[in-house]
């Protein structure tokens, strides 16, 4: 679950940094996916591979934007649709990752 929560930082990273990014294309059961295989990097602090650094060095946008509340209507766009994805593929895991990361 955590490590899930790793991939799906790391791509709003990706998706923040590029404005046609093939990531919001990603279905919800792909994003599942990524978000299983790196969760227990981004909520455990268990190991992480070159994707969960990668996903993790990207969090701070999260305290940026984001609190357990919701997100700033100042978000930009490809993470606010990325995030969107997030919110469905995973709820459980964008919630633990707000609380582990976005501003309080």
């Amino acid at each position: 679950m955590k490590t899930q929560l790793i991939i799906f930082l790391a791509l709003c990273g990706v998706a923040f940094s590029f404005n046609h990014n093939p990531i919001l294309n990603v279905t919800p059961s792909q994003l599942k996916v990524l978000i299983d295989a790196q969760k227990g990097c981004i909520l455990y602090d268990q190991p992480c591979d070159s994707m969960g650094k990668m996903m993790k060095s990207h969090l701070p946008v999260l305290s940026k934007f984001c609190n357990v509340n919701g997100c700033s209507p100042s978000l930009p766009l490809p993470l606010k649709q990325f995030f969107d994805k997030v919110q469905i593929a995973a709820p459980q895991e964008w919630q633990a990752v707000l609380r582990k990361y976005a501003a309080h």
